[in-house]
């Protein structure tokens, strides 16, 4: 389990990306808002389970790292959505498991691919590839009618460059150098 062997369903996956968008809080996944009857009363009504597990500033470092997956790494197909999100793709061994977990400011949402019975899907078939496209339709579609939301980036942090094969924090942009945000106190 310390090596990330051990196996989650998609929603505990899925789940363990909302504090990320949400300023730090977790919230418990659910599936059905309200249920009401043929008179229009609700007979069910979900309650919101939240807590909070870390800082807001932490959350929207972590947002940042994956909003990185989708500028400029696996997940940059997903850039066609034309809205503020991030997320992480992921293939296992043998390519069994094709994923994308993915999230705007205000939902997240987790696609997998792959055989109930643990065979391959076929070499390529990463989570860029098979859950990706399957992301971005749905998303397409839930945020069409939205307007453009943006990731908090609470007080205490800062966006700035930095030069990846150093570590040290520049002034200006180069070809070399990545932006990025970052905690204000580690600052130097």
């Amino acid at each position: 389990m310390a090596l990330g062997t051990s196996e989650v369903s998609l929603i505990e996956l899925t789940a363990s990306y909302i504090p990320f968008a949400n300023m730090g809080i977790k919230v418990a996944p659910f599936s059905i808002i309200q249920i009401t009857d043929s008179d229009s009363r609700i007979m069910y009504q979900n309650t919101t389970q939240k807590q909070y597990i870390m800082s807001r500033q932490n959350a929207a470092i972590i947002t940042d790292m994956l909003k990185a997956v989708v500028l400029e790494g696996t997940g940059k197909e997903a850039l066609a959505i034309q809205k503020d999100i991030a997320g992480k793709t992921g293939t296992t061994d043998n390519y069994k498991d094709a994923l994308f977990i993915g999230f705007s400011p205000d939902i997240a949402v987790g696609v997998w691919v792959g055989n109930d019975d643990a065979t391959s899907l076929g070499k390529y078939e990463t989570g860029a590839r098979a859950a990706l496209p399957i992301w971005m339709d749905y998303m397409k579609h839930v945020l069409s009618n939205k307007s453009y939301q943006y990731f908090d980036i609470p007080d205490g942090t800062k966006m700035v460059y930095m030069n990846p094969d150093t570590g040290e924090i520049t002034k200006e942009k180069t070809s070399r150098t990545v932006k990025t945000l970052i905690k204000i106190k580690d600052l130097k």
